[in-house]
């Protein structure tokens, strides 16, 4: 019956035209992001263009197929049928044939293109490969298959109410889009809760056919490439089982077997729906509340002011014994012996996204007590260890069958202490690191290849740290001891972090300062380089260096890399206001801006910047004074003034004048004695010292 049903396809000309020229437009289209990729040679933004449009591949099978179903009532066939045995599970049977023959023929072209575009990347890497296959299978050929058999549905349930099965193809083309981020957000808006909006976005996951929506300005991740959860391919096979049981009612001879379907396909909707609610960390990077750029974000802003002060724990904890399974989420048992076991309280901070299920000694249960990131235990009655024992997730640092990225800095893992997490002041999460290292035995069950800072093998680690450091997906040892996305154009290279260290040996020297002990032969440290992504919700993570590796999101230099370490040095002291001075103030120690000489004639003058300066204060007790609602005037130019100044202060300063190592000196000084202020302040102080005033 495979046969009839594709000569039927190919001789419908409304159909056959239609799937020739969307194809057909699918090749140019594809043609003209060829040729971006051969000039940035970027893999993965590359493919988020060439899998977006497939959600009208998914609307053209269903109007195809819709209306072959369509024909076989329309012309009556299926009573006909009906009259033979096996009679129409022949003529259905025939139809899914010639839909997975059909819906090859665009996989296949989704195949080709996914591999010709790995190979003129010039990758070596195996597991990227796989999973280039994978995505075709699960995003062009399975969509493109449940696409056909919804049109079938449709065809046998709606018959010939065209508006109803438009209406949904389109309702359903929608979903997979951006267009979705306006509407879900009302009910937030009007009802200040999130949960309805959680809801929508719940159930469009569970109809999302597409790997990334378009007109989704959020990039996807290379250390986690196409989103593949173990329950992205269960949902998959819910819709081909659930429309097949739909298929077998419409057939079915007798009420027993059409009861048979029919509990069938309720069935595998409720052990679908009952999986989904329990799917675990997934990444979700769009404009809901609880994705990974808004998340945590909202959820301390909520919270009102700062999370905690922080507070010393009293104790130091010696050893960590951990046992984490990585799944649908993290697992995890950590057994934690600390070097003071007679206190009568122990505070512990623990990402609140975790659940805690037991908190035990040696000698029994002890009761604990959670508030957000932080829970606080009783007395251990002489007990040295505490096991604990929960599970849960991050939507920023995700651990689950897909990737795992889970840095020492973060608290993953029960740190000592009652630490803040989220720093409101600076947009960013705060990078909790113990000032002594502990011994460390970690034991990761998953599916994956999983590195670590410490020493292992087989996901097997042991070693002393003041952080552990998990990571695992697209990921690789591209040099000795450099780990990084091998799809990444800006991998490090052990050169460019000597040439790094070499610039702030440099910047040290003419500041008259020790190199920071951290700092001090960081080059030959393990590197890890993180996701881009890591920089979208937070400004504090560019570069961490820990007590025997390294986290960075790029390397693009070693100036660019030295520059973003000294900004680390910084920005615990620094105010937001300041920010754009002392940015430029970098960028000049390390020389970054010095690729020419200054022009004499086009060097700036001193006195004018003075006299900016006053008129810039001119214009703030101006604007101070103003009665207008809006902002006058006086303070847009203020704003405007005061950034030009910012930046020629910053020129002169540190660049052009012919004391600039005495101001750089001095900044520095003054940076890292707290004692803050504007840099206006600064600014003239060192200008008039310099003209002598």
């Amino acid at each position: 019956m495979i046969v009839p049903w594709l000569r039927i396809f190919w001789r419908a000309r409304d159909r056959s035209i239609l799937f020739i020229a969307t194809h057909l437009a699918l090749v140019l289209y594809w043609g003209y992001h060829l040729r971006i990729f051969l000039r940035h040679r970027a893999l993965f933004p590359a493919l988020e263009s060439v899998f977006q449009p497939n959600i009208f591949v998914v609307a053209l099978f269903i109007y195809c197929f819709y209306n072959l179903a369509r024909a076989i009532r329309d012309q009556a066939l299926d009573e006909l049928f009906k009259t033979t045995r096996y009679g129409l599970v022949r003529v259905y049977a025939g139809l899914i044939g010639c839909l997975l023959v059909i819906s090859t023929i665009p996989f296949v072209l989704y195949l080709m293109l996914s591999t010709l575009l790995y190979t003129l990347a010039g990758f070596n890497f195996t597991p990227l490969l796989i999973h280039l296959i994978k995505a075709c299978v699960l995003y062009a050929w399975l969509s493109f298959i449940i696409g056909g058999m919804l049109g079938v549905v449709f065809g046998i349930f709606f018959g010939a109410r065209r508006i109803a099965v438009y209406g949904l193809t389109v309702g359903l083309v929608l979903l997979n889009t951006a267009f979705t981020d306006v509407p879900f957000r009302i009910p937030l808006l009007l009802f200040g809760s999130s949960w309805a909006e959680n809801f929508l976005y719940s159930v469009k996951d569970f109809l999302q056919l597409v790997p990334h929506d378009i007109g989704n300005t959020f990039p996807i991740p290379d250390i986690y490439g196409f989103p593949m959860e173990p329950v992205r391919w269960g949902l998959a096979v819910f819709w081909v089982v659930f429309c097949l049981a739909l298929i077998g009612i419409s057939f079915a001879r007798t009420r027993r077997f059409r009861n048979f379907f029919l509990i069938g396909s309720m069935v595998t909707a409720y052990v679908a729906v009952l999986l989904f609610s329990y799917r675990g960390s997934t990444l979700a990077m769009d404009r809901r509340v609880e994705s990974f750029p808004y998340a945590d974000p909202i959820y301390y802003l909520d919270k009102g002011g700062p999370d905690v002060q922080q507070r010393e724990p009293g104790f130091h904890v010696e050893a960590y014994d951990m046992k984490v399974t990585i799944s649908n989420e993290l697992h995890a048992e950590v057994k934690v012996t600390v070097d003071n076991p007679d206190l009568d309280r122990y505070d512990f901070t623990l990402y609140h996204g975790y659940i805690i299920t037991d908190v035990h000694t040696e000698s029994g249960k002890v009761p604990f007590t959670r508030d957000g990131d932080h829970l606080t235990l009783g007395p251990l009655g002489g007990a040295e260890t505490i096991t604990f024992r929960y599970h849960g997730k991050s939507p920023k640092y995700y651990a689950n069958a897909q990737a795992i990225t889970l840095p020492g800095y973060f608290a993953y893992y029960p740190k000592p202490g009652r630490l803040r997490i989220w720093d409101s002041d600076r947009y960013g999460y705060v990078i909790n690191l113990s000032p002594d290292e502990s011994q460390y035995t970690v034991t990761v069950r998953s599916n994956l290849k999983v590195f670590s800072n410490l020493d292992g093998h087989d996901n097997v680690f042991a070693g002393r740290t003041n952080g552990l450091s998990l990571f695992a997906g697209l990921y690789d040892e591209v040099e000795n001891g450099i780990y990084a996305e091998p799809t990444r154009n800006d991998r490090p290279t052990r050169e460019c972090l000597r040439r790094a260290e070499h610039i702030l040996d440099r910047v040290y020297t003419e500041l008259e300062q020790p190199v920071p002990a951290l700092i001090r032969g960081f080059s030959e440290k393990k590197f890890f380089q993180v996701p881009r992504s890591f920089g979208l919700n937070s400004n504090t993570e560019d570069v961490v260096i820990m007590s025997d590796h390294v986290t960075a999101q790029s390397c693009g230099s070693g100036a660019e890399l030295a520059r973003s370490i000294i900004m680390t040095q910084f920005q615990a002291g620094m105010s937001a206001e300041n920010f754009r001075f002392v940015s430029q103030y970098v960028d000049y120690l390390v020389g970054i801006p010095e690729g020419a000489p200054v022009d004499p004639p086009a060097r700036l003058d001193p006195a004018k910047i003075l006299s900016d300066i006053q008129e810039v204060r001119r214009l703030r007790q101006q604007s101070a004074s103003s009665t207008e609602s809006g902002p006058s005037a006086e303070s847009m130019r203020q704003e405007e003034l005061t950034a030009t100044v910012l930046d020629q202060a910053a020129r002169y300063l540190f660049l052009e004048s012919p004391q600039k190592t005495k101001h750089r000196r001095r900044f520095y000084d003054h940076l890292t004695s707290g004692e803050g202020g504007e840099p206006l302040d600064f600014i003239e102080r060192a200008l008039r010292e310099e003209l002598g005033e």
